[in-house]
């Protein structure tokens, strides 16, 4: 299994997408995400696209027990 880390700065918006679609489309990788000033909490923005490009309802619960880095 090949492993990906996905850096930016805040960790609740990009890095959580790419993580999202990287986990969801590409078999045989799994990626981490984290942030150099990670906010903790994902922004509303994020939700919608993964929303959208997932076929999935996201709540704020959903990432609750997601440790962002």
């Amino acid at each position: 299994m090949k492993k990906v880390l996905v850096l930016c700065t805040g960790n609740s918006c990009r890095s959580i997408i790419a993580e999202a679609l990287i986990n969801a489309f590409l078999e045989g990788v799994s990626a981490k995400s984290a942030g150099v000033n990670a906010k903790g909490k994902v922004n509303e923005n994020a939700k919608k696209v993964l929303e959208n490009k997932l076929g999935k309802k996201s709540n704020p619960e959903q990432f609750a027990e997601i440790e962002f880095l």
